[in-house]
């Protein structure tokens, strides 16, 4: 902020173009990062988007064809969940220049992401098909979402089983340590070949991983996940005896991922992040009763917590989305209750077996809960 001589007060930086130097388009780049891009990720303090966009139309009224500054707006449109007009940007920043591959890279991983959110899975299975062949960034991410795109769409199920068994060779190690993001979807692969071809709404579970599934619309999170969920979820009532379902150890990991995904699009139904411009505006579902649904399918995953075989790390999530969902309700002690207790690894409903070890993303959600913590500090709520 003082290296831009940026103030949230006006739109334009109080420093004369003269004096500005090469320093003017680094300190806005990483000022655009945080506000557009990490706090995307992780729920860091200070976060200010009216900010964002101030730098951003100041850089794009002195460099329109800048290909950072296009992938900034794109981002831009991304955080107000104006998805087509994000698509638009990222186009335009891929065709801004040809040099450089990494850039294009960039942008067609946020396509991915966007086609993610708006549960457009051909387009999807497009932009990472694209990746795949062109980025040596993570093969195994790339092949785990382009048999995702594929296996949601319904389509050619022995391309998806085939893209499924080639993910978990494709992981790399780095220091000798495995990339978390790599082993989560090297353990949903393996998963997806051991129940012969089948995951339970993998699409959803990935955008939700990949931190896009906030990008989502309204009117998508209702009428494309929600409902998606809403099948599965039915689908499951109607099994009487758990044991009859598949192999007839899958039924509680299915159910409890299907309550944490209808939890998590529920809140972003009933309480949208301050910066999103909702569609439409006023929600579909009731707040009151969005958020006493969400709260009712977070404490069914922690009822049968212990009965989940594979995916623990469901518990996890489901005590951050918790917390998140105090926190939108403006109970801060409970929310606070929640993020401790992620931190503390003291997770109550798990087994024996798996209350020492650690669990599948587990510092990831531990993350989370920790920037979290870290914004409620900030914004004086604790």
């Amino acid at each position: 902020m003082k290296a831009g001589k940026w103030s949230t007060k006006q739109p334009e930086p109080g420093m004369e173009v003269e004096k500005e130097g090469i320093r003017r388009q680094i300190c806005d780049m990483v000022l655009l990062m945080h506000h557009l891009v990490i706090s995307s990720y992780l729920p860091v303090g200070k976060v200010d988007v009216a900010l964002a966009e101030n730098i951003l139309d100041y850089e794009l009224d002195r460099y329109e064809n800048g290909i950072f500054w296009l992938y900034f707006a794109g981002r831009l449109n991304s955080t107000h969940t104006q998805l087509e007009m994000a698509v638009d940007s990222f186009h335009k920043a891929i065709q801004a220049q040809r040099e450089f591959l990494q850039l294009a890279h960039i942008c067609y991983w946020d396509l991915g992401l966007v086609s993610l959110a708006m549960a457009s899975w051909q387009k999807g299975h497009q932009c990472f098909t694209i990746l795949d062949k062109e980025s040596n960034w993570s093969k195994s991410i790339y092949a785990y979402a382009k048999a995702t795109t594929l296996y949601e769409q319904d389509a050619e199920p022995e391309k998806v089983m085939e893209g499924m068994k080639t993910v978990p060779d494709l992981m790399q190690r780095i220091a000798n340590k495995s990339i978390p993001l790599e082993k989560f979807v090297s353990r949903r692969a393996r998963k997806f070949v051991a129940q012969g071809g089948r995951l339970c709404l993998p699409g959803i579970e990935l955008g939700y991983i990949l931190n896009c599934l906030a990008l989502s619309p309204r009117f998508v999170l209702v009428e494309q996940h929600l409902d998606q969920i809403s099948t599965v979820l039915a689908e499951l009532h109607e099994i009487k005896d758990p044991s009859t379902y598949h192999s007839g150890t899958e039924y509680w990991d299915d159910y409890c991922l299907a309550h944490l995904l209808r939890a998590i699009v529920l809140r972003f139904i009933a309480y949208p992040e301050p910066h999103v411009q909702p569609r439409p505006a006023e929600s579909p579902i009731p707040q009151a009763e969005a958020g006493e649904q969400a709260l009712i399918s977070l404490n069914n995953v922690l009822k049968h917590g212990k009965d989940l075989v594979l995916d623990h790390f469901i518990v996890w999530f489901a005590h951050y989305e918790l917390g998140r969902l105090y926190e939108s309700r403006e109970e801060y002690t409970k929310s606070v209750e929640q993020y401790n207790l992620i931190m503390s690894g003291k997770i109550p409903e798990l087994g024996a077996k798996k209350k020492s070890g650690k669990v599948t993303m587990q510092n990831a959600v531990i993350l989370r809960a920790n920037s979290a913590l870290q914004g409620l500090r900030e914004a004086g709520k604790i």
